[in-house]
């Protein structure tokens, strides 16, 4: 959380009055975004769990592993996060938007390639998520945790 909200701060996107874990999961956070507004904050993650189950196992690092994503297979794995999120019950309402942040730190998938991709990717509408982004691990390049917003449908 402390990623995607400094992430947050340098798109300039507007600051939370208030951020606290939830008492009630889901969501993960509520965010007070102006006073009497809150918003419900849902993270995941975009991770191989075959990759990490195999580099638990490993007693070499020459036995390490890695997921070879290709592009159709990030956008599914996002669908598929934003589905499971998005069919939740979510307490401690109402809130006023509802958003989803997917933490992403697998080799193959850098937010050099794939912030454009991801930026310019329609992605299903749902019924209660608002809001999603991807929110990559830190980038030296970039200085920062690169942060994209989702396109929704309507």
């Amino acid at each position: 959380m402390k990623d995607y909200l400094e992430a947050r701060d340098v798109q300039g996107l507007p600051r939370y009055v208030k951020v606290a874990a939830s008492k009630a999961d889901p969501p993960d956070f509520v965010a007070e975004d102006k006073p009497g507004y809150l918003t419900a904050i849902e993270l995941t993650e975009l991770v191989s769990k075959e990759a990490i189950q195999t580099n638990i196992r490993a007693s070499k690092l020459e036995e390490h592993v890695y997921r070879d994503w290709h592009k159709e297979e990030v956008i599914a794995a996002i669908e598929e996060r934003l589905a499971d999120k998005d069919g939740k019950q979510f307490h401690g309402g109402p809130y006023s938007e509802i958003h989803v942040v997917i933490h992403v730190d697998e080799p193959v998938i850098s937010p050099l390639e794939y912030v454009p991709i991801l930026s310019e990717s329609p992605f299903a509408a749902r019924r209660q998520i608002s809001r999603a982004f991807v929110l990559f691990s830190y980038d030296p390049s970039a200085r920062g945790y690169p942060l994209v917003e989702l396109c929704l449908g309507k």
